[in-house]
Order: structure tokens, then C-alpha cells, then sequence
């Protein structure tokens, strides 16, 4: 086993020295300038979406698990986006299902309306293509 630190020390230090690479194929993380880039969670939302999110009056006294606390932050919203789950969730899926005018579902304005009804506990916000794998299972 090895630290990968210590690699690239030692290859700094014959570099330095010697003049030639100790390991030719080595990638040393020194030879990267550090930025202010991030790898993390995207929102995915729309702004239309993102505003139904805004309105959302949550108590005071919700607390959310570290794990939705975590999405909603990267998502840029106060409550995660999440997959449809849960019996309140299902009643609440069909009930907009067949309260759309006919024709082809709308799942944006239905992700829009859905964030009327979530509260932080049993019902959350959902993404359209959420809505839309939900009512093709």
C-alpha cells in the first residue's frame, strides 16, 4: 500500500534534483491549479417549477433528514425533489391524474400543482419526469 502524496513527493524531489521523472506515467495532482469548480448535485428544475417550490409555506419546527436537507441544498430548493412514494403520495398522483383535462397529461403544470399539496413530511416536490415514469409503471 502507498499514499499517493507521497508519490508525487518524491517525484518532485528527483524532478528537482535529477532533472528526469522517477515514474513518466504519473499524474501529480501539484501539477493541477486549484479552482473553484465543483462536482455536485445540478438543479434540474425549471424556474416555473422552481417559484411553485418558493411558495411552498413550510412550519418552522420541520426538520428535514440530513439526507433531503442535503438534496434540497444542491438543488438549490427549500425541499428535495423527490420520486413518487407513499401511500399519501399515490392518492395524491391519481387524484390530479384524473382531475387533468382531457387529452395527454401535462406533467409540467402537474409538477407545478403537485407543489400546492407537499408539505415537508409526506408529500414532496416532484420533477415532471418524475410524474411521467410514475404514471407509465
Amino acid at each position: 500500500m502507498y499514499d499517493t502524496w507521497l508519490i508525487d513527493l518524491l517525484q518532485v524531489l528527483v524532478s528537482l534534483n535529477w532533472s528526469f521523472l522517477l515514474f513518466p506515467e504519473w499524474s501529480n495532482t501539484a501539477d493541477y491549479a486549484p479552482t473553484d469548480e465543483t462536482f455536485d448535485t445540478v438543479p434540474l428544475h425549471s424556474t416555473e417549477l422552481g417559484a411553485a417550490i418558493d411558495q411552498i409555506t413550510l412550519p418552522a419546527t420541520l426538520k428535514l433528514t440530513p439526507e433531503h436537507a442535503f438534496i434540497a441544498k444542491s438543488m438549490g430548493t427549500k425541499l428535495p425533489l423527490l420520486p413518487v412514494h407513499g401511500k399519501e403520495e399515490n392518492v395524491l398522483f391519481h387524484s390530479l391524474v384524473l382531475a387533468a383535462p382531457p387529452g395527454p397529461l401535462n406533467f409540467d403544470s402537474m409538477a407545478i400543482e403537485w407543489c400546492k399539496h407537499a408539505d415537508g413530511k409526506a408529500i414532496f416536490p416532484k420533477l415532471p419526469v418524475y410524474l411521467r415514469t410514475h404514471f407509465a409503471d
